[in-house]
Protein backbone atom coordinates (compact mmCIF):
# COMPACT_ATOMS: atom_id res chain seq x y z
CA UNK A 1 0.00 0.00 0.00
CA UNK A 2 1.51 3.51 -0.79
CA UNK A 3 2.39 5.49 2.27
CA UNK A 4 1.18 9.42 1.68
CA UNK A 5 3.99 11.64 0.70
CA UNK A 6 4.75 13.82 3.43
CA UNK A 7 3.62 17.51 3.46
CA UNK A 8 6.28 20.13 1.85
CA UNK A 9 7.32 23.15 3.72
CA UNK A 10 8.06 25.00 0.71
CA UNK A 11 6.24 25.22 -3.47
CA UNK A 12 9.00 26.26 -5.88
CA UNK A 13 7.92 29.29 -7.89
CA UNK A 14 8.74 27.82 -10.64
CA UNK A 15 5.56 25.42 -9.91
CA UNK A 16 3.43 28.16 -9.07
CA UNK A 17 4.34 30.26 -12.23
CA UNK A 18 3.43 26.80 -15.00
CA UNK A 19 -0.06 26.95 -12.85
CA UNK A 20 -0.03 30.42 -13.40
CA UNK A 21 -0.34 29.71 -17.55
CA UNK A 22 -2.81 26.60 -17.04
CA UNK A 23 -6.03 26.81 -19.23
CA UNK A 24 -8.62 25.58 -16.90
CA UNK A 25 -10.24 28.32 -14.97
CA UNK A 26 -11.02 26.50 -12.08
CA UNK A 27 -7.35 25.31 -11.59
CA UNK A 28 -6.79 29.41 -11.91
CA UNK A 29 -9.15 29.92 -9.02
CA UNK A 30 -7.52 27.82 -7.07
CA UNK A 31 -4.03 29.47 -8.16
CA UNK A 32 -5.83 32.71 -6.78
CA UNK A 33 -7.28 31.65 -4.10
CA UNK A 34 -3.68 30.54 -3.01
CA UNK A 35 -1.60 33.11 -4.13
CA UNK A 36 -3.57 35.94 -2.42
CA UNK A 37 -3.92 34.45 0.88
CA UNK A 38 -1.09 35.74 2.83
CA UNK A 39 -1.29 32.79 5.34
CA UNK A 40 -0.34 30.29 2.40
CA UNK A 41 1.49 31.92 0.24
CA UNK A 42 4.90 32.23 2.38
CA UNK A 43 5.65 28.79 1.68
CA UNK A 44 6.32 29.56 -1.70
CA UNK A 45 10.16 29.34 -2.65
CA UNK A 46 11.59 32.24 -3.68
CA UNK A 47 8.69 34.13 -3.70
CA UNK A 48 6.81 35.60 -6.23
CA UNK A 49 7.32 39.47 -7.08
CA UNK A 50 4.50 42.04 -7.72
CA UNK A 51 5.21 41.59 -11.67
CA UNK A 52 4.50 37.63 -11.04
CA UNK A 53 1.05 38.27 -8.88
CA UNK A 54 0.44 41.66 -11.64
CA UNK A 55 0.54 39.76 -14.79
CA UNK A 56 -1.85 36.75 -13.41
CA UNK A 57 -4.82 38.35 -11.56
CA UNK A 58 -5.26 40.63 -14.61
CA UNK A 59 -5.30 37.81 -16.72
CA UNK A 60 -7.23 35.31 -14.30
CA UNK A 61 -9.46 38.34 -13.71
CA UNK A 62 -10.14 39.24 -17.73
CA UNK A 63 -10.92 35.77 -17.94
CA UNK A 64 -13.83 35.67 -15.09
CA UNK A 65 -15.30 38.98 -16.56
CA UNK A 66 -15.51 37.98 -19.77
CA UNK A 67 -16.51 33.92 -18.97
CA UNK A 68 -18.44 34.60 -15.89
CA UNK A 69 -17.51 31.42 -14.87
CA UNK A 70 -20.15 28.92 -12.72
CA UNK A 71 -17.49 26.43 -11.01
CA UNK A 72 -16.52 25.88 -7.56
CA UNK A 73 -13.26 27.73 -7.34
CA UNK A 74 -13.22 30.06 -10.68
CA UNK A 75 -14.96 33.65 -9.49
CA UNK A 76 -17.98 34.75 -11.42
CA UNK A 77 -17.54 38.11 -13.01
CA UNK A 78 -19.36 39.91 -10.29
CA UNK A 79 -16.94 38.23 -7.87
CA UNK A 80 -14.00 39.10 -9.85
CA UNK A 81 -15.10 42.78 -10.05
CA UNK A 82 -14.87 42.83 -6.35
CA UNK A 83 -11.83 41.41 -6.03
CA UNK A 84 -10.71 44.03 -8.40
CA UNK A 85 -12.11 46.82 -6.02
CA UNK A 86 -10.36 45.63 -3.31
CA UNK A 87 -7.20 44.68 -5.49
CA UNK A 88 -7.11 48.17 -6.67
CA UNK A 89 -7.39 50.21 -3.58
CA UNK A 90 -4.71 48.37 -1.87
CA UNK A 91 -2.49 49.01 -4.98
CA UNK A 92 -3.28 52.65 -5.00
CA UNK A 93 -2.50 53.03 -1.01
CA UNK A 94 0.79 51.09 -1.61
CA UNK A 95 3.75 53.58 -2.18
CA UNK A 96 5.51 50.27 -2.90
CA UNK A 97 3.29 49.71 -5.91
CA UNK A 98 4.53 51.66 -8.94
CA UNK A 99 2.22 53.93 -10.35
CA UNK A 100 2.58 52.99 -14.00
CA UNK A 101 0.98 49.34 -12.81
CA UNK A 102 -2.29 51.86 -11.33
CA UNK A 103 -2.55 53.65 -15.19
CA UNK A 104 -1.71 50.22 -16.67
CA UNK A 105 -4.79 48.53 -14.78
CA UNK A 106 -6.90 51.75 -15.31
CA UNK A 107 -6.05 51.44 -19.29
CA UNK A 108 -7.08 47.31 -18.99
CA UNK A 109 -10.26 48.32 -17.28
CA UNK A 110 -11.17 50.60 -19.93
CA UNK A 111 -10.35 47.98 -22.73
CA UNK A 112 -12.30 45.51 -21.01
CA UNK A 113 -15.32 47.74 -21.03
CA UNK A 114 -15.22 48.83 -24.60
CA UNK A 115 -14.52 45.97 -26.02
CA UNK A 116 -17.38 44.07 -23.66
CA UNK A 117 -20.97 43.42 -24.36
CA UNK A 118 -23.55 44.76 -22.42
CA UNK A 119 -23.68 42.40 -19.76
CA UNK A 120 -19.92 42.57 -19.33
CA UNK A 121 -20.46 46.60 -18.86
CA UNK A 122 -23.00 46.69 -16.40
CA UNK A 123 -20.70 44.32 -14.39
CA UNK A 124 -17.80 46.41 -14.76
CA UNK A 125 -20.33 49.95 -13.34
CA UNK A 126 -22.23 48.03 -10.55
CA UNK A 127 -19.04 45.41 -9.10
CA UNK A 128 -16.21 47.44 -9.83
CA UNK A 129 -16.76 51.48 -10.93
CA UNK A 130 -19.28 52.05 -8.60
CA UNK A 131 -17.14 50.90 -5.40
CA UNK A 132 -14.19 52.50 -6.75
CA UNK A 133 -15.49 55.67 -6.71
CA UNK A 134 -17.09 56.08 -3.31
CA UNK A 135 -12.89 56.91 -2.98
CA UNK A 136 -12.85 60.54 -4.29
CA UNK A 137 -9.26 60.23 -5.03
CA UNK A 138 -9.96 57.22 -7.26
CA UNK A 139 -13.08 58.99 -8.80
CA UNK A 140 -10.70 61.88 -9.86
CA UNK A 141 -8.64 59.46 -11.26
CA UNK A 142 -11.22 58.43 -13.59
CA UNK A 143 -12.14 62.23 -14.03
CA UNK A 144 -10.74 61.73 -18.24
CA UNK A 145 -13.05 59.11 -18.14
CA UNK A 146 -16.27 61.37 -18.46
CA UNK A 147 -15.67 63.09 -21.77
CA UNK A 148 -14.75 59.65 -23.63
CA UNK A 149 -17.84 58.89 -25.98
CA UNK A 150 -18.07 55.29 -24.88
CA UNK A 151 -16.08 55.40 -21.22
CA UNK A 152 -18.72 58.63 -20.54
CA UNK A 153 -21.28 56.01 -19.82
CA UNK A 154 -19.60 53.90 -17.03
CA UNK A 155 -18.55 57.20 -15.30
CA UNK A 156 -21.74 58.18 -15.78
CA UNK A 157 -23.66 55.38 -14.82
CA UNK A 158 -20.89 54.56 -11.60
CA UNK A 159 -21.76 58.22 -10.16
CA UNK A 160 -24.99 57.55 -10.20
CA UNK A 161 -24.22 55.05 -7.34
CA UNK A 162 -21.91 57.94 -5.19
CA UNK A 163 -24.92 60.93 -5.74
CA UNK A 164 -27.32 58.33 -4.29
CA UNK A 165 -25.16 57.88 -1.18
CA UNK A 166 -23.83 54.45 -2.23
CA UNK A 167 -21.22 53.08 0.79
CA UNK A 168 -19.79 49.60 0.83
CA UNK A 169 -16.92 48.30 2.10
CA UNK A 170 -15.25 47.25 -0.88
CA UNK A 171 -11.26 48.50 -1.38
CA UNK A 172 -11.76 50.40 2.28
CA UNK A 173 -9.53 50.23 5.26
CA UNK A 174 -12.70 48.69 7.04
CA UNK A 175 -13.09 45.84 4.68
CA UNK A 176 -9.45 44.33 4.82
CA UNK A 177 -9.86 44.67 8.48
CA UNK A 178 -13.06 42.62 8.73
CA UNK A 179 -11.52 40.45 6.02
CA UNK A 180 -8.76 39.81 7.52
CA UNK A 181 -6.78 40.76 4.49
CA UNK A 182 -5.43 43.70 5.17
CA UNK A 183 -1.99 42.05 3.22
CA UNK A 184 -3.90 41.00 0.54
CA UNK A 185 -2.25 43.17 -1.46
CA UNK A 186 -1.08 40.57 -4.64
Amino acid sequence: MDQPQPRTEHIAKARVLQLMENGDIEVLGVVYAFVTDSRRNKIIEPPLEFDDYYRFITRYFERCFREDPKGKWADSRYSAGHDLVNWFASLWDDDKVPRTAISNLKAWLAKLYIDGDTDLRNCIVTATLEHLFEQQKIRRYFADWEGHPVLGVAFSEAMEWVYRGGNAPLGKAEWFRNAGAAERKS
